[in-house]
């Protein structure tokens, strides 16, 4: 047993490293006992990634995508989004801009059964 928490320990240890914050969260929850599945925690890891480099857009344009053309075209200006913008159940993430100037856009995957709006969706929650 003892050997079997140091693995994951490391485990989580590279993880951390290796993804940022979003990694340590995703680890910690699997040693707490999540009940998420590897496929959510990738989807987890790929939203922190996207959110980073739109935030990044955002803080070079002020503006965030506005519409899902132009999120579905970020992979063509960084050819490393393509695999971020297709979920683990190949269907593509889902972007909503924000209905008004200073908020958020939305971002969720349809999740296994590839249906929007429905309970298994995995919603992005924006940091504040």
């Amino acid at each position: 047993m003892r050997r079997c928490v140091l693995r994951w320990c490391l485990i989580g240890t590279l993880a951390c490293g290796s993804t940022g914050t979003a990694g340590c969260d995703s680890a910690s929850r699997a040693l707490v006992g999540t009940k998420k599945t590897s496929r959510q925690v990738k989807q987890d890891i790929n939203f922190y990634g996207i959110h980073q480099y739109l935030m990044t857009k955002y803080l070079e344009t002020d503006r965030w995508p506005a519409s899902q053309a132009e999120f579905d075209a970020l992979a063509d200006d960084m050819p490393v989004m393509r695999s971020m913008l297709i979920d683990p159940w190949d269907n593509p993430i889902q972007y909503v801009p924000p209905e008004k100037r200073g908020g958020k856009p939305r971002m969720f995957s349809m999740g296994p059964d590839g249906v929007a709006g429905t309970k298994d969706d995995i919603v992005f929650d924006w940091p504040d």
